[in-house]
């Protein structure tokens, strides 16, 4: 246990480190850190550009992995209700992905308190970006496992 808590703190400080804006605030995630050290080379303002680039993008990324797991869908070998189970699952699936991600995004940006400059944004598009990308990533995986006809 002590071990965890110790690298838990030495993940804090180190983010805190890269990110003084993140000091007072709670750690993001991983992957939001990632898209963060994408843009970090920006201003505050060039920053918030970058990120509401990457959040564009990785809607692109989202649609297109969407698409190809429907088309993964309309070649997989499997009984045809079972194929439009999945679409109609998929298509639900969505719609709550949407819903989760923009109140998960929301309480990201919630976090932030009174932060100072673009930081409330920046840390909802920074999460915003992040989830599409997962998202987007689970999606190509499970479209790659479907055994085509």
């Amino acid at each position: 246990m002590h071990a965890v808590s110790w690298l838990n703190s030495r993940l804090c400080l180190s983010a805190c480190l890269a990110f003084p804006a993140f000091a007072a605030a709670p750690v993001p995630s991983v992957r939001d850190r990632v898209v963060l050290e994408a843009c970090s080379d920006f201003s505050q303002s060039g920053m918030l550009e970058c990120l509401v680039k990457e959040e564009v993008a990785s809607r692109a990324r989202l649609r297109q992995a969407e698409g190809k797991m429907i088309a993964a869908l309309s070649k997989w070998d499997e009984d045809a209700n079972y194929v439009d189970q999945a679409r109609a699952t998929l298509a639900v699936s969505g719609k709550e992905f949407g819903r989760y991600r923009d109140a998960q995004c929301a309480l990201a940006r919630s976090l932030r308190g009174g932060a100072a400059g673009n930081g409330r944004e920046t840390a909802r598009l920074a999460c915003i970006s992040a989830l599409n990308n997962k998202r987007a990533e689970q999606l190509l995986d499970m479209a790659a496992d479907l055994l085509s006809r």
